[in-house]
């Protein structure tokens, strides 16, 4: 298993590095058997665990985006600014402190981790892949829809339906 995980995919480079590396006097055939059953059980393992990561990733997806919906309404409220000033006057110098509450528009690089999280989501279900427009519709524009015979607005229709790729 270790050999396939490093990229050796084919029975005939692994019987040479088993021979190279271990000196070990494995048939061809022994070799692809090794590696069919190897493909096999980890084919049964991942149609268990799949249902499983896919939660398990959906949830971290899940919470990037609670984090980033947090962060943006945080990212809104006013900013308090402190300033102070020395004031010159007499011997006695002295600071004067102002407070000002700053109004803010929201970091928008939070509005992005929010997309990123949708689109994600999205693309880990399938959901992309569901329903593709592949071009634009062509729409009668010099007639109305009541002044259409029966004919027309069949053609139209199966012109409608036949530019939608449902996938």
């Amino acid at each position: 298993m270790g050999l396939v995980l490093e990229g050796f995919t084919t029975p005939t480079r692994i019987r040479q590095v088993l021979l190279e590396r271990a000196n070990l006097q494995i048939s061809l055939q022994q070799v692809r058997e090794d590696l069919e059953y190897v493909r096999t059980e980890w084919k049964e393992t991942r149609i268990k665990d799949y249902d499983g990561v896919m939660a398990r990733e959906l949830q971290k997806i899940d919470h990037l985006e609670t984090v980033a919906w947090t962060e943006w309404k945080r990212s809104q409220d006013p900013r308090k600014k402190k300033a102070s000033k020395t004031v010159f006057g007499g011997n006695n110098p002295r600071t004067e402190e102002t407070e000002n509450e700053e109004e803010a528009l929201g970091d928008p690089r939070y509005l992005d981790q929010v997309r990123w999280c949708i689109d994600r989501r999205c693309k880990l279900l399938g959901l992309d892949d569901k329903l593709t427009v592949t071009r634009k519709i062509d729409r009668p524009t010099d007639k109305s829809l009541a002044d259409a015979s029966s004919e027309e607005i069949h053609l139209t229709l199966e012109r409608v339906f036949s530019s939608l790729s449902v996938s």
